[in-house]
């Protein structure tokens, strides 16, 4: 195959299910030949994480009825769950930062554990840049979404060669 004839789509945030992004870059995409084409879509950082749309007006009924519907596959008998939101800072990436899905659950009056169902991961534009040069990725153009509350883009990028970084 020639090297432009690759492309890797990432889309539907699926880049914030990746555990160490720049792990995923270096090493996981290390078959990618120059020229090679990489497509990703993130949501942005809020410049003030308490300031996250998602933390500020909480879950949605449908994102409620989804994360609901992840532990109650797994509980045999009925229970009172309870959802929360939590901030983390995103140390892999420089102003990223998650927003936390939990859940407490009691399975009976007094007993209560608490899970962790999802973590909605938000970027910097300019730390996933550098990252992404960083493992020999160029953004060759960015694409700016509308994700209702929230800011959205896509990075178009090409994979250069050894030593072009």
């Amino acid at each position: 195959r020639r090297s432009s004839d690759l492309a890797r789509l990432m889309l539907g945030e699926t880049l914030a299910d990746i555990e160490s992004e720049h792990r995923f870059f270096a090493h996981d995409l290390q078959g990618s030949q120059p020229g090679d084409l990489l497509v990703l879509d993130f949501l942005h950082a809020a410049s003030n994480p308490e300031r996250d749309p998602l933390t500020l007006s909480g879950l949605s009924a449908m994102q409620e009825s989804w994360l609901s519907g992840i532990g109650r596959r797994y509980w045999s008998e009925p229970v009172r769950l309870e959802l929360t939101l939590t901030l983390d800072a995103y140390a892999a990436l420089p102003g990223g930062y998650s927003v936390n899905a939990r859940a407490l659950v009691w399975q009976n009056q007094m007993q209560h554990r608490d899970f962790s169902l999802y973590r909605f991961k938000r970027y910097a534009p300019q730390a996933l840049a550098n990252t992404l040069r960083s493992c020999g990725w160029e953004v060759l153009t960015t694409i700016p979404l509308d994700a209702g509350r929230h800011q959205a883009s896509i990075f178009v990028c090409r994979k250069q060669a050894e030593g072009s970084k």
